[in-house]
């Protein structure tokens, strides 16, 4: 990223995460913006197990991209449920900030963790 060392107190990125070519040296690019003390925040659509991941390939897959049909080409979402079924888990994305020196790493899960809000601390 084109921008200072330490230049934010706050990264985010939201459903974009999964489209990172190279997840692992873009979380490293966000940190590096941070400023010490600042945090890091993530809100995306991560794979989920269980019943859930049945229910999920089936919203995803099957019916969202027919309702999609009715207005707009279903290609797009046709993609995201691809995208979101191939992406890291939660846990995954956690553990690559604490190794890349992170602290107070912490989730919070929505829809029954199809969606995962991650907040990670840059050390001072």
């Amino acid at each position: 990223m084109p921008f200072h060392d330490g230049s934010y107190n706050l990264v985010t990125t939201i459903y974009t995460l999964r489209n990172f070519p190279d997840l692992f040296g873009g979380l490293r690019e966000m940190i590096r913006v941070t400023a010490p003390g600042g945090y890091i925040v993530i809100l995306d659509a991560f794979p989920v197990g269980g019943f859930m991941k049945l229910l999920l390939k089936l919203w995803l897959k099957y019916i969202v991209p027919s309702l999609a049909s009715c207005f707009i080409e279903r290609k797009p979402y046709e993609y995201l449920a691809n995208s979101i079924q191939s992406a890291v888990s939660s846990a995954e994305v956690s553990k690559m900030l604490q190794q890349l020196g992170c602290e107070t790493v912490q989730q919070q899960s929505y829809s029954f963790g199809a969606a995962v809000r991650i907040v990670a601390r840059k050390p001072l």
